[in-house]
């Protein structure tokens, strides 16, 4: 796994993918896609993020000292070598009555799709950050907006 950090305007985009990005690398029956980039994001105003050996952030966030400052950058490196995890903190302010609304957009970018049964067979590029920034110049809405954009 390679993962990375990305600003899309007001986003923190954090990302995770394979080195090698093997699109349609395997033939047979039984098999799913193991190609592209799964990405999480939220406003950098509200949120902490960072990509880090889960057992590491989570120990961190239980003791309550907080995410680690900087990324894990022992990478590449298997998934089950400390298994790099994207995670973000929010901090929510003091109990009240007053209701608190934070969002983190998942996504996932295939880099190429495929359409077979459309009478041609296409491929085309994708690109994550632009659609992600769209959906979050606005709170409300992002999962339709994202939903629509990545159709």
């Amino acid at each position: 796994m390679e993962w990375a950090r990305e600003k899309a305007g007001n986003l923190t985009a954090l990302r995770v993918g394979t080195v090698d990005q093997r699109v349609l690398g395997s033939s047979g029956d039984d098999h799913r896609i193991d190609w592209g980039y799964a990405y999480a994001a939220a406003l950098s105003s509200q949120a902490n993020a960072v990509i880090g050996a889960d057992q590491t952030l989570v120990n961190a966030f239980v003791a309550g000292s907080g995410l680690p400052s900087e990324d894990d950058q022992r990478m590449p490196r298997a998934v089950n070598d400390d298994q790099p995890v994207m995670a973000f903190v929010f901090d929510l302010g003091n109990v009240s009555g007053a209701p608190v609304t934070r969002q983190v957009i998942v996504a996932y970018d295939e880099i190429y799709a495929i359409k077979y049964l459309a009478g041609s067979c296409g491929l085309t590029g994708g690109a994550m950050a632009k659609p992600l920034r769209k959906c979050c110049e606005k709170p409300r809405g992002i999962i339709q907006k994202l939903a629509r954009r990545l159709r």
